[in-house]
């Protein structure tokens, strides 16, 4: 959920929703739209794993892995930027802050 929350903030911060789906179903709900296609995605990725781990254990763990990896990037990501964006305006700040000849 860090995910829907980092998205919202960097939305409201004038950034975008980088994936067309997530985008559209925002663009048609709302943040509801956003919260609704996370929370699918979630169910589906859980769903699979869980069936999967009926017939072949080792393969359910490795694709739960997997899975947590790539659920990994999107927030690290926003992160990321938010820092960027935080850095830039500190900078921007003190060049504002420094007298001029």
């Amino acid at each position: 959920m860090l995910d829907i929350m980092l998205t919202w903030v960097i939305m409201h911060l004038g950034g975008s929703e980088v994936n067309p789906l997530a985008r559209a179903a925002i663009a048609a709900m709302g943040h509801w739209g956003l919260i609704l296609i996370k929370l699918a995605s979630i169910i589906t990725v859980v769903a699979v794993v869980q069936i999967l781990a009926q017939r072949n254990p080792q393969h359910a763990r490795m694709l739960a892995t997997i899975a947590i990896a790539i659920a990994a990037f999107p927030p690290t990501y926003a992160l990321i930027q938010l820092a960027a964006l935080a850095l830039a305006r500190t900078e921007l700040a003190a060049l504002m802050l420094m007298p001029h000849p």
